[in-house]
């Protein structure tokens, strides 16, 4: 069962528009039959499409097509684990599993698999929804994250972030031949007004107009080139929510899944391909351990993505 909780920010939306803007891969008209189905409750009540909420409200989406592709990742699989150690876990993450719990949804997520697994991390971190969570990668996404054991590498971590000595590095199937070899891209980044799980690319001469935008650096090498689409290598010198996604679909070539930042033309690519997974995943890893010895990892391309570029050859 999927649950959210009406925040502030959404107070007066009506059900129908609200849940369109959590629900990714349904369309409102989808939503509203599941309404009027009874299939979608507000504080275990049956309601009505044009039902405006209120800062609290549940709503709860029961016996639907959501439902039945609830993650079913429960269990630790021993599959994910790259290496364990006393302070930390490095883990590659499946696509279609959330990293951690959020306000909008309660599903089973890695970081609950973990601390199954693993119960010490329950008490590592800031955040009862995050435990030993340092970093995270969106839902559709997969690969390489390290997870802290103990509050001493958290706390390490966090700051190696903070200053950016963490190497994060990314590969991406996009729409359309890049003519660069490489290329930094560096649109502000600032959370929609209109759509707030989205990320709004802005010009540079705004950057410093209102606090809330914030600067973002992404570094991409070509790869290799196809007819209607481009390989590539990302480093993200900056960790903004959906940067490389935000930042490569205002580059005009966005990544080939991905829904939100995209056009209607690639949006229409994506339905053919009969999966909500994004041709992007978390390649390459680095960082400084408690000794103070760099740390490196990476990993192979995840099927989904080696059986694409299989059929652009």
């Amino acid at each position: 069962m999927h649950k959210f909780i009406v925040e502030s920010k959404d107070q007066g939306k009506r059900l129908d528009k609200y849940l369109k803007e959590k629900l990714f891969n349904i369309s409102r008209h989808q939503i509203q039959k599941k309404i009027k189905a009874y299939n979608i409750l507000v504080n275990g009540k049956r309601t009505a499409v044009h039902k405006f909420l209120k800062v609290g409200d549940k709503i709860e989406i029961i016996n639907s097509r959501l439902e039945k592709e609830k993650i079913k990742f429960i269990k630790f699989d021993k599959k994910w684990l790259i290496k364990e150690t006393s302070n930390y876990l490095i883990i590659n993450k499946p696509a279609g599993l959330l990293t951690h719990k959020t306000n909008y949804s309660q599903e089973p997520s890695l970081a609950d698999a973990i601390v199954k697994e693993y119960p010490e991390i329950s008490k590592v971190g800031e955040n009862s929804f995050r435990p030993g969570i340092v970093h995270r990668l969106d839902r559709q996404v997969s690969g390489l994250m390290i997870i802290a054991r103990s509050q001493k590498m958290f706390e390490y971590l966090k700051k190696q972030f903070q200053q950016r000595k963490i190497l994060k590095k990314y590969k991406a199937i996009v729409y359309g031949k890049i003519e660069k070899n490489e290329d930094e891209i560096n649109f502000p980044l600032i959370r929609s007004s209109v759509k707030r799980y989205k990320m709004a690319a802005l010009p540079n001469n705004l950057l410093n107009k209102n606090p809330k935008i914030k600067r973002a650096l992404t570094y991409f090498i070509v790869r290799k080139r196809f007819v209607n689409y481009s390989l590539i290598d990302v480093i993200i010198k900056t960790g903004r929510t959906h940067q490389i996604r935000a930042h490569l679909a205002a580059y005009n070539h966005p990544i080939v899944g991905d829904n939100i930042y995209t056009t209607k033309k690639y949006r229409s690519l994506n339905k053919k391909r009969k999966s909500y997974n994004i041709l992007l995943y978390s390649a390459r890893l680095g960082f400084f351990d408690l000794e103070n010895n760099w740390q490196e990892f990476k990993i192979k391309k995840p099927k989904e993505i080696e059986n694409f570029l299989q059929k652009l050859k």
